[in-house]
């Protein structure tokens, strides 16, 4: 029987092998796990951004947009190739552990087949685009397809509880990739010999991640190949499969249509912009990992809305300085990372995002929220919503506009978002309240403007910008949200106890 009641696949047990035992996880690993992951992401993302600001100097505007439409693209074709077999994978692989060769055999199987069907499509259909060449879109979205491998065997992993083993490969695999790419760079090759390095460092590093699914208990067994078995994933997974194109679809659609519709060099400067916008996301998401078990296992309404609010509060407290040094300075800051080709385009698109990650917040932590709360629906039908708005938007402003016009049409696709998930959040929680953070956030960001406005290096003007909103939040916030002071020193205390368990 699966978890949710109904008949799992017939061919679930492995024809070969010994039954997989997996031992009682403790808190304390449980934690050591995820602070190990955690880790591995931000490594792996540390060297996304070192590789990617490389390329957009050493390839300049027009081959960067190149390289970040084909991305794009590559990524969306991604999103239908993982559908939503993960999840079951962990859901069922987690009660029954020696099903997971098999389910990652079976899934293994689809993913290539479907990872086929997904690269011939995509080449048929931008074969004579001129914003990339076939060679660079062939290299990079066969590189993002190959890459769904990292997700089944992170969710076989999961099932095995060995997160932490999958987590020290996983940084292998991401420094590997970025190695090669950022070698390709230094020894003077262009966006073709960038994109063919990108590609093949992600296919050994993924053969790498085979190995270490084997080293772990879950090898590929060819033997249990089973169409009944596959049919059942696909069964399994369909709300989740196109909860996860649509949802991909949000974040990738602006730079698809950029290619389209405006110029390769508008989806250079929204690239560079973006990469500056996704790049302090973790922080809401770590926000969201403490508060969503505290949301969920909440008896009384009036505590889940009380975390909930906090969260909030919380997060935006944290985004606001970030938020304000883009706005002001965020063509200062493209170029001191990306190089000075960057500041007049990117300028007003870093702006518009980062003004973006404040709905993006809100609609981030009341997702998470409902999620808790059992509303799961309302997530897929905010995000259809977001992607509806967002694709209108676009069609409207990026011909006027460029990259400018695509930033804006993100900003208010999240504002939309952030609303129909904000009518559940005040039905779930019998109202809540937000004006605090409202009130005394501003005041602490326009702080900081006077002396983003000095005419000194950014690399001066942010740091003490950000030490003027630190001072004035807390005189501020004492007074007006002491909720969320509160919520953000026991945040930084949770984590560093954490680490001191860890470490211990």
């Amino acid at each position: 029987m699966t978890a949710s009641g109904q008949p799992g696949p017939p061919d679930e047990r492995p024809d070969d092998g010994a039954p997989v035992t997996v031992p009682t996880v403790t808190a304390k690993q449980t934690a050591k796990a995820a602070g190990a992951l955690a880790a591995a992401e931000v490594a792996g993302k540390l060297a996304s951004f070192v590789m990617l600001a490389l390329a957009a100097r050493e390839l300049g505007v027009d081959d960067f947009g190149s390289f970040s439409w084909a991305f794009a693209i590559g990524m969306l074709a991604n999103s239908f190739v993982v559908w939503g077999f993960d999840i079951v994978q962990v859901r069922e692989g987690s009660k029954h552990p020696d099903r997971v060769p098999g389910i990652l055999t079976n899934i293994f199987a689809m993913r290539v087949v479907m990872g086929a069907v997904a690269l011939a499509v995509v080449m048929v259909a931008t074969w004579n685009d001129p914003e990339s060449t076939p060679a660079v879109m062939f290299l990079v979205t066969l590189a993002c397809l190959v890459d769904t491998v990292n997700d089944s065997v992170r969710a076989a992993a999961a099932a095995y509880r060995k997160l932490a083993m999958f987590s020290k490969h996983l940084v292998i695999q991401r420094l590997l990739t970025a190695g090669l790419a950022v070698a390709a760079l230094l020894a003077g090759g262009g966006l073709l010999a960038f994109s063919a390095a990108y590609c093949l460092g992600t296919i050994l590093g993924v053969v790498w991640i085979m190995r270490v699914s084997s080293s772990m208990g879950a090898p590929i067994r060819w033997g249990s190949l089973s169409w009944p078995t596959m049919k059942w994933l696909i069964k399994e997974s369909k709300v989740l499969g196109i909860f996860t194109i649509v949802n991909m679809a949000v974040f990738r659609i602006d730079t698809i249509m950029l290619g389209s519709l405006g110029s390769v060099a508008d989806v250079g400067y929204y690239a560079v912009a973006y990469k500056m916008f996704e790049t302090v996301l973790f922080l809401i998401w770590s926000v969201a990992r403490v508060a969503a078990p505290e949301i969920a296992s909440a008896t009384v309404v009036r505590t889940a809305r009380r975390t909930y609010e906090t969260a909030v509060a919380s997060a935006l407290s944290l985004m606001t300085p970030y938020v304000v040094v883009l706005i002001v300075s965020g063509g200062a800051v493209a170029a001191l990372i990306f190089g000075g080709d960057y500041q007049q385009g990117a300028d007003v698109a870093t702006a518009w995002l980062g003004l973006a990650l404040i709905p993006y917040t809100v609609q981030y932590l009341s997702g998470s929220a409902i999620i808790a709360r059992g509303h799961n629906v309302t997530v897929l039908v905010a995000s259809a919503t977001a992607l509806v708005v967002n694709v209108g938007l676009n069609i409207w402003l990026i011909p006027l506009y460029g990259a400018a016009g695509a930033a804006f049409a993100t900003m208010i696709t999240l504002v939309a978002q952030g609303a129909v998930l904000m009518v559940t959040v005040w039905r779930t929680f019998a109202g809540v309240s937000l004006w605090r953070p409202l009130l005394h956030l501003p005041i602490a960001g326009a702080a900081m403007v006077p002396i983003l406005l000095w005419d000194v290096p950014i690399v001066v003007s942010a740091p003490l910008a950000g030490i003027g909103y630190v001072l004035v939040w807390f005189a501020v916030g004492r007074l007006v949200d002491p909720a969320a002071v509160t919520g953000v020193i026991d945040l930084v205390r949770r984590e560093k106890k954490d680490q001191g368990k860890e470490a211990s």
